[in-house]
């Protein structure tokens, strides 16, 4: 993803600084959905002197571009992923311990795109 993502914002006239890619790097080697905090804390084990500001502001923008989502489970908390070839997905989230599973269904997908 990274190559890809580092293009993706040249072309937009954007630069990739060393606090961007921390929260990139971060957010490529989630095995989760991250809350903002919870990506604050693995971007700074990457790079100490990253900023929850940075952090906000490149979510804000990978968001803009299409890079990320932005979900909310109904735990009050919005979560972050990095889209990842085929972007659509769904998620089962089990309602008594919170954990999230991400699938894809083409049945399922044939049936809401009628």
């Amino acid at each position: 993803m990274r190559p890809r993502t580092d293009a993706y914002l040249a072309e937009k006239g954007l630069k990739s600084s060393k606090r961007r890619s921390a929260v990139l790097k971060a957010l490529e080697s989630a095995k989760k959905h991250l809350t903002v905090d919870e990506l604050y804390d693995e971007a700074i084990k990457v790079d100490p002197k990253v900023g929850y500001t940075t952090v906000w502001r490149t979510l804000k923008l990978l968001a803009s571009l299409g890079l990320v989502s932005a979900q909310k489970f109904g735990d009050g908390n919005t979560r972050y992923e990095l889209l990842e070839g085929e972007s659509h997905h769904d998620h089962l989230i089990c309602i008594k311990c919170g954990r999230v599973e991400e699938f894809l269904n083409h049945t399922i997908e044939e049936i809401q795109a009628k």
